[in-house]
């Protein structure tokens, strides 16, 4: 879209994410702490510039991920986690995997687990999570604006789907040391796949850093 695409983003947001969105020709707003602040925002500038907002969650972007299942199809996973916040990637990649099964190109669907913070509306662990947690997991720290509107609520409605968080946010931490070049978003998707055993599992890395 080049300068016709005007992308809205977080303060938080790292320079090198900036300058990789300007490089391409977008003109970039940055603008609220986190990303979930940004969503409300980015409807409000859209109406006031005469912009489209296709921010997940307003527009059907899923669809556009489905492919990422049919890329994961010869590994035959028991457990697909998906780093997450608004289950848009989550719902994408399970309707890959349930198309794929109507087709016949696979005998079993497998568990499409998105991974979110505790405070999340769907799993309400906590009711909120300390600043410095908000701070790292900025990238999937985005749910319920406008009363979960941009929730893909459908994602549990599959029977092969599944949200899941833990409390133990420090332990994922030590796991962001171990794998650095990854967003800490995928770190808690590694922690919460250990509990489900040894089954083949994939973990979908959402963000590097590099």
């Amino acid at each position: 879209m080049r300068e016709k695409a005007t992308v809205l983003v977080p303060e938080i947001t790292p320079k090198e994410k900036i300058n990789a969105i300007q490089s391409f020709g977008a003109k970039v707003i940055v603008k609220g702490r986190y990303y979930h602040e940004s969503y409300s925002l980015v409807e409000e500038i859209a109406e006031k510039k005469g912009l489209i907002n296709i921010s997940p969650g307003f527009v059907d972007r899923w669809k556009g991920d489905k492919p990422i299942s049919y890329e994961l199809k010869d590994l035959k996973p028991d457990y697909v986690f998906v780093p997450s916040a608004n289950h848009t990637l989550a719902l994408g990649i399970a309707y890959g995997f349930q198309e794929m099964k109507m087709k016949g190109l696979i005998e079993k669907i497998p568990v499409v687990v998105s991974c979110v913070l505790p405070n999340h509306p769907f799993v309400k662990l906590a009711t909120d999570i300390a600043e410095n947690y908000k701070k790292t997991f900025n990238s999937i720290y985005t749910f319920g604006y406008g009363n979960g509107r941009n929730l893909r609520k459908e994602f549990l409605k599959l029977p092969f789907t599944k949200v899941d968080s833990t409390l133990n946010l420090d332990e994922v931490l030590k796991l962001c040391l171990k794998y650095s070049k990854f967003d800490p978003a995928v770190s808690l998707a590694i922690y919460l796949s250990q509990k489900y055993g040894k089954t083949k599992k994939v973990i979908i890395a959402t963000g590097i850093r590099r």
